[in-house]
């Protein structure tokens, strides 16, 4: 299975650049009630977030979406991550704020693309972190946990499987860009 954490992943200017934009008070964040639906069981994990999709690929189950002022932005990161791992094709592309609690709280663990009932193996997801704090992104890896802590301008990159989100209590917000691609 494939894992790999980068640090400093981008150029700084460039990181820089990225991080004005999403903590800017022009970007429209949208309010979500839950991190993830439970399609089997049809309910909520009672947590919430905001995001702001910025791609969402036409065979996906929300259908097609292109944002494309900030989809031009974006996918540098997409492009620099195919230095590391070659992609075929974007799927989706989306940005994910997670508000201070006061403590961390644990999301619901998730694979990002799935068939049916099964993990679909031929997506990689990558997570792009803009702030460094103490909330984490947790991977299953075959027999072993992976607990990644949140660091400004760090790539997570994993074959599509099973993972949560853990938030932060150490700053106001934390930032991550979400990426899936077919490998």
């Amino acid at each position: 299975m494939f894992f790999k954490v980068i640090e400093n992943f981008l150029p700084k200017q460039v990181f820089d650049r990225l991080l004005m934009i999403v903590e800017s008070e022009e970007l429209k964040w949208h309010w979500s009630a839950s991190t993830h639906y439970d399609k089997n069981k049809k309910k909520l994990d009672n947590n919430f977030m905001l995001s702001k999709m910025i791609f969402n690929h036409k065979q996906s189950t929300n259908g097609y979406y292109e944002n494309k002022k900030y989809l031009q932005l974006f996918c540098l990161i997409a492009d620099y991550q195919q230095s590391i791992k070659k992609a075929n094709d974007l799927i989706r592309m989306k940005l994910n704020l997670y508000p201070n609690q006061g403590k961390n709280v644990k999301h619901a663990k998730h694979a990002d693309m799935m068939l049916g009932k099964e993990i679909d193996d031929r997506v990689m997801t990558s997570i792009f972190n803009f702030h460094t704090c103490n909330g984490s992104t947790v991977i299953e890896l075959d027999d072993k946990i992976e607990e990644v802590k949140s660091k400004a301008n760090q790539l997570i990159m994993f074959d599509n499987t099973w993972h949560y989100g853990i938030t932060q209590s150490d700053t106001p917000r934390r930032i991550v860009l979400n990426i899936n691609v077919l490998k």
